[in-house]
């Protein structure tokens, strides 16, 4: 039989029997949009991203900006973040770490009377970053062939805002951002077969370049002193992937296809609620995202459902006065994660749990450092998928100073 008609039968039955055996990075990342970023910089990852109703006057809240009223400086931050992810079945255990800028932002006091605040920010919205090997075996016409697929991808979606809150009142209050989605997602498969009478490989690469508009709106209410509830919403109704995808074959010329197509990021609600007693605050969050009708990067055998996240935190917090010791000037942050995600895999849902703590620690002024670190585990209860732990290590830098601060004129 000629080369060119077992590179057809082939290329026809690629994924006719595949076993996912090693990765680098999330091997989950490889479907939909990747793993989506709901922790937010470190201050709030250290409470496993609580953050809808919980105040914090030296950090911007990247999940209720109506929460920003409760930072009476003018302030930047910066992040970094690492990641270090632990793939295992029953074959073998694969280790794979990343680091890099996490984020950038700023805000604006404005007016600390009514405590009206404008923030703007580039913001990680979610990261791929896999390397995933799969065995296949070709048994057709006759021909009994192993062959090895490698996939590999990397990017992610950024978003950068812009939005202004306020305290509408002293236990009410409002706040609303514009988004721009941006991005690029880069993804490889290579497929080879080296046996006794034939040696061929082809490749596919792709690149689906990302762009598109969205917003976040939320509130805050303190029906009693110290207890704050709070709500936030987004939404990225208009996002366009533009992709470019480029085949390699040995029995074709190199052929590129460009296709445009038009996607809907499911909205986003969360509710969550803190309340704070002496030096300590807890609070609860829980969103939900429904996947259900989404399509974009969708396995052959995954099906998208509705994600639900849940988390609690505690933040023992330091005393703002300059001249109290250091020791009791940290913050201490504990906190505890649940996350359904948005998909099935061989018709099992895969949970995550994560657990973590960090630390606030001031400098001169209102300077502040922030370090996370969150231990995570993604399970099924399918022996065929793999497990994954992770670790991540965060860390922040904010500055801030008193900006528009308002004074008695006299006439």
């Amino acid at each position: 039989m000629k080369l060119k008609n077992i590179i057809s039968i082939i290329f026809i039955c690629i994924f006719s029997s595949l076993e996912l055996i090693s990765q680098g990075g999330s091997n989950y990342s490889i479907l939909g949009i990747g793993d989506i970023n709901f922790m937010g910089n470190a201050a709030y990852s250290a409470m496993s991203g609580t953050q809808i109703a919980f105040p914090e006057p030296y950090s911007i809240n990247s999940r209720n900006p109506a929460m920003w009223s409760f930072v009476n400086n003018t302030r930047l931050q910066v992040g970094y973040k690492f990641n270090q992810n632990i793939v295992t079945d029953d074959k073998s255990t694969i280790w794979h770490n990343n680091g890099a800028l996490s984020s950038f932002s700023g805000i604006f006091a404005i007016d600390s009377s009514s405590s009206t605040a404008a923030s703007f920010g580039i913001l990680p919205y979610s990261q791929i970053n896999y390397l995933t090997s799969g065995k296949i075996n070709v048994i057709k016409m006759d021909l009994d062939l192993q062959g090895n697929n490698i996939y590999q991808g990397s990017g992610g979606i950024s978003q950068a805002y812009a939005g202004v809150s306020t305290k509408i009142t002293k236990r009410f209050g409002l706040g609303f951002s514009i988004l721009t989605n941006f991005g690029v997602v880069e993804s490889s498969r290579e497929t080879s077969f080296d046996n006794d009478n034939y040696s061929f490989k082809y490749t596919t690469k792709k690149s689906d370049f990302i762009s598109g508009w969205g917003f976040k709106s939320g509130a805050f209410f303190s029906p009693i002193d110290k207890l704050i509830i709070g709500i936030s919403y987004e939404a990225n109704p208009g996002v366009n992937i533009s992709s470019e995808t480029n085949y390699k074959s040995p029995t074709i010329p190199d052929t590129t296809i460009t296709l445009d197509t038009d996607i809907e990021i499911p909205s986003l609600f969360g509710f969550g609620l803190s309340y704070t007693s002496g030096k300590f605050i807890i609070g609860a969050d829980f969103s939900i995202q429904d996947f259900s009708n989404f399509n974009y990067n969708k396995g052959s055998n995954t099906e998208f459902t509705n994600s639900y996240i849940a988390s609690i935190g505690i933040n023992r917090m330091g005393n703002p006065s300059l001249n109290a010791d250091f020791s009791d000037r940290i913050s201490y942050k504990f906190g505890l994660g649940f996350n359904q995600l948005y998909y099935k895999v061989l018709n099992n849902q895969i949970i995550e749990y994560t657990a973590s703590f960090g630390t606030q620690l001031p400098f001169t002024g209102t300077m502040m450092i922030d370090f996370s670190f969150i231990a995570g585990h993604r399970t099924s209860n399918d022996i065929r998928l793999v497990k994954e732990y992770f670790f991540k290590l965060g860390f922040d830098i904010s500055m801030g100073e008193t900006w528009f601060n308002p004074f008695i004129r006299e006439y």
